[in-house]
């Protein structure tokens, strides 16, 4: 009855129903009216209605935005979605283009020059000689 609602309140799509035993999962979005904010201390997260779960690998401590609980297998996994601080990246080295090639294997845009390996004119001498 609560889907129905909300579905034509356009707060969220029209419920899917699923047999009982397949697909088992839901989704739990924090901050809503309807749901209290889902806590994280790294080790653990509280999920509403459902409390305190014991994380297998800790998370770091921020905000909690959603997150889809799923059965596979007969056992339950969580996939959470949070947010996290982007790392700044030092551009303190010089860019080099490359451009790679049949006659040389490469070649940089700074006038270094890399040689294509002659593997078979090396080893032709020692092959004709194991071959006889």
């Amino acid at each position: 009855r609560v889907a129905w609602d909300r579905c034509f309140k356009k707060t969220s799509k029209q419920p899917r129903f699923k047999k009982k035993g397949q697909r088992d999962s839901f989704y739990l979005e924090s901050g809503t009216k309807a749901v209290p904010k889902i806590q994280n201390d790294g080790k653990r997260i509280k999920l509403p209605s459902i409390g305190w779960v014991k994380l297998a690998e800790p998370l770091p401590v921020t905000a909690v935005h959603n997150c889809v609980i799923s059965r596979q297998a007969n056992k339950w996994f969580i996939a959470i979605k949070y947010e996290i601080e982007k790392p700044t990246v030092a551009v303190d080295r010089p860019t080099v283009g490359v451009d790679i090639g049949i006659k040389e294997l490469a070649v940089c845009s700074n006038g270094k020059v890399f040689s294509n390996p002659k593997a078979y004119g090396r080893m032709s001498k020692r092959m004709k000689r194991l071959q006889r």
